[in-house]
């Protein structure tokens, strides 16, 4: 569309689409000049915008695109959780590279930032003097969510090309999760006998679910069928900003109902009527929380808990150390030792796909490999003594 606004002064509007949230974008043009070379401009305008070479000329800077990127896109579509790890992210990048101007953002500055990250690590959270470093798979997680953000960029016309594009990805590497084998694993429960009923249930609660820690601490006693031993997962319980938020399971595949064993269920029962005398004992003080695991004055737990019990208990008896999540690797990988299906093992464990069983446990279903030598050297063997 061109307007005369005055004469020799002509307004090109052009239509570039919508912005994230549906709104019409639009792209005004004043030129001085004649009709002729108002229609020339309109016409270039619509080319670049065809082509996709068309760019917004705002003076975005890296700070105040991300900024923007947060707010508009991160927040309204990640959980919690995920957007604080993101905006982490991207708030290390600002604090290096915030005042470049976002389309002189360069791949050779990009890949000076993943450097830094390898060569001095997360500055937010560790001192210089401990000069601490990011592995390759937390930078490559770093290089995904700047990735995102660029391709945006070039989406709503901000960029003509992702210069993160133009730089290699960190190489993924494989990391074999650590987990206790059977033996260890009795020797754990063994020493739990001895302990405080809440630290036999939260342990056992793990290992025998499989859960994640956010899911453990998030589950309440309406979840736990005691008549059909079935636990069902649907909440989860993190800490984002300083406050503990109630939130969903990673995914859909996540909200699950799993089985546990009997002594677990015998557990849960006694560490029940433990609470019901804490409640006795603090009366009206009583915080009164629906949650299983909760404080001693009935507030939910801090998400740290588990893993300061977890690890007082392998220090005190001198177990293997292994972290808590390692509880739901040390699960899983019972399972594979019994024989149990790749289908049922991941349903229980909450994955989406049985790849991801697949991948992570890999380590696992590769040690049954000697037992498979053993039984077909009994089958193929046909020579009699």
């Amino acid at each position: 569309m061109i307007r005369e606004r005055a004469k020799g002064i002509y307004e090109v509007t052009v239509d570039n689409g919508r912005d994230i949230n549906g709104k019409r974008i639009r792209i005004y043009r004043r030129i001085h000049g004649s009709k002729k070379e108002a229609k020339a401009l309109e016409a270039e305008l619509r080319l670049q915008i065809k082509q996709g070479t068309y760019i917004t000329n705002n003076g975005e800077t890296v700070k105040s695109y991300f900024d923007k990127w947060l707010k508009e896109y991160a927040r309204p579509s990640l959980k919690p959780k995920s957007y604080e790890s993101y905006n982490s992210i991207c708030q290390e990048l600002i604090s290096r590279l915030g005042h470049i101007k976002l389309n002189s953002l360069s791949s050779l500055m990009l890949v000076g930032h993943y450097n830094y990250l390898r060569d001095r690590g997360n500055v937010q959270k560790y001192s210089l003097k401990q000069n601490k470093r990011l592995t390759e798979n937390t930078i490559l997680r770093h290089y995904r969510v700047i990735n995102v953000a660029l391709k945006h960029a070039v989406d709503w016309n901000l960029l003509s090309y992702n210069p993160n594009g133009r730089v290699k990805a960190p190489k993924k590497l494989k990391v074999e999760s650590k987990f206790y084998v059977l033996e260890q694993t009795k020797a754990l429960l063994k020493a739990l006998d001895g302990e405080p009923i809440k630290y036999q249930a939260i342990i056992r609660l793990a290992l025998d679910t499989g859960c994640r820690r956010s899911e453990l601490i998030g589950l309440e006693w309406s979840d736990i069928n005691f008549s059909t031993g079935m636990v069902s997962i649907t909440k989860t319980l993190q800490r984002i900003d300083k406050k503990l938020v109630d939130g969903t399971p990673k995914n859909n595949y996540s909200i699950r109902t799993v089985p546990i064993s009997d002594p677990t269920i015998e557990v849960l029962k006694e560490y029940q009527m433990y609470l019901a005398s804490l409640k006795d004992l603090w009366g009206n003080k009583w915080k009164g929380t629906k949650k299983i695991f909760t404080s001693e004055d009935g507030d939910p737990i801090h998400p740290d808990v588990p893993r300061k019990i977890f690890e007082t208990i392998l220090k005190k008896y001198n177990l293997p150390i292994i972290t808590f999540h390692s509880l739901r690797h040390t699960s899983a990988s019972l399972q594979i030792s019994r024989g149990i299906s790749v289908a049922d093992i991941s349903r229980r464990l909450g994955h989406g796909d049985i790849s991801t069983t697949l991948n992570v446990y890999s380590h696992a279903f590769n040690s049954g490999n000697e037992k498979i030598m053993k039984e077909f050297n009994n089958i193929f063997n046909t020579k009699t003594e």
